[in-house]
């Protein structure tokens, strides 16, 4: 297969990619049409190994999930720093999310500099507050030991992907059922 996420060099800004081009495993070579109406350039965008491997565990075992979701058309934004966040949109009427709009449920990876900790985080700020971190790796921790020695970072990464979404998934439940008993 081959890789989503080409990392060529640094992106100039942060840019935003449809998680079609995700799930459809199109490289992320993005094409941007210029406001000037000039042909169209590429630029490669860089992508932390990190994220790269949380995109394509996303792709490859969550697709329906984030076309369910509708997370697979323009929610996507990758940072200079190769990492990158998924907003949802508001309603299942809204397509795109709003890029400002800091209520929204959203997906990201981050890296603390003070800790040398890579993080998975989602917020999910309507109705129900809850807040999920998931490690994905400790650069101060020796890669041979605590449970690190057992599991591969693949697997690692597959197992925070996955309690990801059954979070995302029992809250919403949850939020189903309060509504309908308040009916």
């Amino acid at each position: 297969m081959m890789p989503m996420i080409h990392h060529l060099r640094r992106a100039t800004t942060s840019t935003r990619l449809g998680l079609q081009d995700v799930v459809a495993g199109r490289s992320a070579a993005i094409r941007h049409v210029s406001t000037r109406k000039t042909a169209d350039t590429m630029k490669y965008i860089y992508v932390h190994p990190l994220s790269q491997l949380v995109l394509e565990c996303l792709q490859n075992d969550y697709s329906d999930w984030l076309v369910q979701k509708q997370l697979h058309a323009n929610t996507l934004r990758l940072h200079r720093d190769g990492t990158f966040e998924i907003k949802f949109p508001k309603d299942k009427h809204t397509v795109t999310p709003n890029k400002n709009d800091e209520s929204a449920v959203r997906i990201w990876t981050s890296f603390d500099n003070d800790s040398k900790q890579h993080w998975l985080s989602v917020s999910l700020q309507h109705g129900s507050k809850l807040q999920g971190r998931y490690m994905l790796q400790d650069n101060l921790s020796s890669g041979w030991t605590g449970n690190n020695k057992r599991r591969s970072l693949p697997e690692r990464i597959q197992t925070a992907v996955e309690e990801m979404v059954e979070a995302i998934d029992d809250t919403e439940r949850k939020q189903k059922q309060a509504g309908l008993r308040r009916n």
